[in-house]
């Protein structure tokens, strides 16, 4: 009996426990999540935006489709018992009628709403090095995209992901909390396959997950369950060639024959098959003066 008693002495503390960090896990969310983040405004002054080339950047490059659907008025991130239920919302002129072009821009490059409101795993971590024509070109397609009258479904996080994310397992959930806000825009790169534009590309599009130095490592915006990103650096004396590099993105299978995984395998097989060839050979050619490990994924 005495041997009951404590078990159930030592249940109930770690019930108390596991509630507690609930709750404080909570308060701290909440706190983050209603905070108003202060955002240089954006001005477009005299570029001249494209509609064509935003096009390419929300629904290929920058794979915005993956959280705001195919319609671009509101998809699936996850649906989950351990992360929660998270949705993009919808990004057609049905929700951003009243929105100012600056508004738009900030959402993009600063990762805040236009209350200043960080937003949730919005990778502005990677658009914040974005050059202004590219968010201008983005703006503009937005601009161009017929409203789709449908609502934001409601985004609940899971209670395990807010305590890791309090215990600091987690991080860059609010990237906003991160991205800094006064840095001048990227300068524009002539496209080519170049390493200048690689590197443009690299750092504005991939160095969120594979990390600056492109070795890659634990996802620090996505859930716990993801794998780690690959490491994407060379050594110079081998690794992938530039058509197999190429090819992985137009199948989803790596060189050694192996599906891709995911999230980046799911990610290819949706868009991997519209990047354009330049961009493809522009990154290998920064990829490959990295130097460390061999390039895999």
């Amino acid at each position: 009996m005495r041997i009951l008693r404590w078990i159930g002495w030592g249940l109930g503390a770690l019930v108390v426990l596991v509630l507690g960090a609930h709750v404080v896990a909570s308060v701290k969310w909440a706190r983050h999540a209603n905070a108003r983040i202060a955002v240089p405004p954006i001005a477009f002054g005299n570029v001249r935006a494209s509609a064509k080339h935003g096009e390419y950047l929300v629904r290929v490059a920058a794979a915005c489709t993956e959280c705001h659907g195919d319609d671009l008025a509101g998809g699936v991130v996850v649906e989950d018992f351990v992360p929660g239920h998270i949705y993009g919302p919808n990004i057609t002129q049905a929700a951003l009628k009243d929105w100012t072009d600056a508004e738009i821009a900030a959402t993009i490059h600063h990762g805040v709403d236009r209350t200043g409101r960080p937003l949730l795993i919005m990778p502005s971590l990677n658009f914040q090095f974005l050059c202004l024509q590219d968010v201008a070109d983005m703006v503009a397609f937005l601009r161009h995209l017929p409203p789709v009258n449908k609502a934001n479904r409601v985004t609940r996080v899971g209670r395990i992901i807010k305590v890791l994310w309090a215990l600091g397992q987690v991080s860059d959930v609010f990237p906003a909390e991160t991205v800094d806000h006064v840095r001048t825009f990227t300068a524009r790169v002539p496209e080519g396959p170049t390493v200048a534009y690689g590197r443009y590309l690299y750092t504005s599009h991939c160095a969120g997950c594979h990390r600056e130095d492109g070795r890659g490592g634990k996802v620090t915006s996505g859930p716990p369950d993801w794998p780690p990103a690959a490491n994407l650096t060379q050594d110079g004396a081998g690794g992938w060639k530039q058509a197999e590099f190429i090819r992985a993105f137009r199948t989803g299978v790596n060189a050694s024959g192996s599906a891709i995984r995911p999230p980046m395998g799911d990610a290819i097989r949706r868009t991997g098959k519209l990047i354009k060839e330049h961009d493809l050979k522009a990154l290998w050619s920064y990829l490959h003066t990295l130097k460390g490990k061999d390039v895999g994924f």
